[in-house]
């Protein structure tokens, strides 16, 4: 297999997240930024520790997206079903500090319960102080309450990507300073 982005996103030691039943739902398309990744019921992502329908691991596999920090960012997660559906609430964390956690303040960045069948989307802010450089983002979509970025669940899916982020650059130039009449 190719990794596209290794480092830290990659190696890191981040802890597994995965459901334990296949069937039901799962996560179909994730997009960030410029990220877009569609996968299906008979998917089995690339990366170490994949297991179709329980947890897919994209992290070094599916070029990381490259965001500023202070950007607001549009996210969707498509959650569909394998089999049943009895309805899903989904996570989304961003190690902002690069450490192999999710449980810092600020790096669960969208908790929605009550999602829909299909496409649900939103929009994350990159803080300011966000560590530069490629990090891991993890979507976690369950059947019940969401327990945590780590650690196992009945039914749903975990996806596992790296995103890229920028130094916020600084405006140049002369301010317009503009008439009014």
């Amino acid at each position: 297999y190719s990794i596209v982005n290794p480092g830290p996103c990659v190696c890191g030691g981040y802890g597994q997240s995965s459901a334990v039943n296949a069937f039901d739902e799962e996560i179909w398309n994730v997009t960030f930024g410029s990220l877009n990744n569609t996968s299906s019921c008979t998917t089995t992502a690339p990366g170490p520790n994949s297991v179709n329908q329980l947890y897919s691991n994209y992290a070094g596999f599916v070029t990381a997206p490259t965001v500023m920090q202070g950007q607001a960012v549009p996210y969707s997660v498509d959650i569909n079903t394998c089999g049943g559906w009895f309805g899903m609430n989904y996570d989304i964390y961003i190690d902002y500090n690069q450490n192999g956690l999710f449980t810092d303040a600020g790096e669960q960045v969208a908790s929605v319960t009550g999602a829909i069948q299909g496409v649900n989307s939103g929009v994350i802010n990159i803080p300011i102080a966000a560590t530069v450089g490629t990090t891991r983002m993890r979507v976690v979509a369950v059947e019940s309450a969401v327990p945590s970025p780590t650690g196992t669940y009945s039914y749903g899916e975990t996806e596992d990507y790296c995103i890229n982020i920028a130094a916020t650059t600084n405006c140049s130039g002369t301010p317009n300073s503009g008439t009014s009449s």
